[in-house]
């Protein structure tokens, strides 16, 4: 993954509170008894418990625009045809076989997505295509890449001018084809053969792709490799992501999100039967299951506590 126009490693450091040798000494209150540490106490907890109560309230009123459920779309199925148009080879073959042979063989296409740098000059507009070299250290079975996708983020900079960030993702196209029912066609990549995929460097079309939502589109590329539900999982709910009212809601962003890009590229994702495993969750499986553990932690985090007399 390659990213464009960013400055790396760029931490910024708080500035150090003022602070003065002249100031003059504060004075010194008198100390309080427990009886009126207590006694304040008890007049505070009535007021404390009302604040809490109104802005629980309020995020109560947040989650009550939240859809019950993610719904799942109408997936067109994608044909033969199709399939064949990519991998000629796969003339005839049933789609989900084509699916279930590509996961057999994830191992070998994820090695090939590091098969070599796809780092470009922070060149604009793009170019239509990029030559590189292999890496020595790639895994012999790997299978590299066929295209280069370029998606753009709108940066609005200090200036108020926005700026076109492109991050670079290689892929197979006969993955994405294969699950993606409303992929668009990609030109012809002369890594897609085997004398490709032999040779010292790689020449990968870049095709600008605009998806719904940039940022989680590294969670549906992965999945998409290696359909690994519990990989998926900890992308949606992270460790921690129950902590806090604002990390739960971070979280529900990232679960529309990515599902907002798999209704847009028009996933297909059954369950597979795996052995003494039972039936596997699809992808909308898990997404629905990770929708209903967010609405059940915004209730418990919304709830107004019981009032408290004066």
């Amino acid at each position: 993954m390659t990213v464009y126009h960013r400055n790396h490693n760029t931490r910024v450091t708080p500035a150090p509170l003022p602070t003065s040798c002249c100031s003059p000494p504060s004075p010194q209150r008198p100390r309080r008894t427990s009886s009126t540490l207590i006694q304040n106490h008890l007049q505070i907890t009535p007021q404390h418990f009302a604040r809490q109560a109104k802005v629980k309230a309020g995020m109560s009123r947040s989650i009550a625009r939240f859809p019950a459920h993610l719904e799942r779309p109408n997936i067109k199925t994608i044909s033969s045809e199709a399939i064949e148009a990519v991998a000629p080879a796969y003339k005839d073959v049933p789609v989900r076989i084509v699916r279930e042979q590509l996961l057999a063989e994830s191992s070998s296409l994820v090695a090939g997505l590091h098969s070599a740098d796809f780092s470009l000059l922070p060149t604009v507009p793009l170019p239509k295509e990029v030559t590189v070299p292999i890496n020595d250290f790639v895994f012999k079975r790997a299978v590299c890449p066929t295209h280069l996708l370029a998606i753009p983020t709108t940066i609005r900079q200090a200036n108020g001018v926005n700026r076109i960030q492109y991050t670079l993702y290689p892929i197979h196209e006969l993955v994405f084809a294969a699950s993606c029912s409303s992929f668009i066609p990609l030109p012809p990549s002369a890594a897609a053969s085997e004398e490709g995929n032999k040779a010292a460097t790689i020449t990968l079309p870049v095709v600008q792709l605009v998806v719904p939502a940039a940022w989680t589109f590294p969670i549906l590329h992965h999945y998409l490799y290696t359909k690994d539900t519990r990989a998926l999982k900890a992308s949606l709910l992270p460790p921690g992501w129950d902590s806090s009212v604002v990390n739960v809601m971070k979280q529900a962003k990232t679960i529309v999100d990515v599902h907002r890009n798999a209704v847009g590229f028009g996933v297909v994702d059954e369950t597979m039967v795996l052995s003494n495993e039972g039936p596997s969750q699809s992808l909308y499986d898990v997404i629905d299951e990770s929708w209903a553990k967010i609405l059940t932690a915004m209730r418990e985090k919304t709830t107004p506590p019981p009032a408290v007399s004066p």
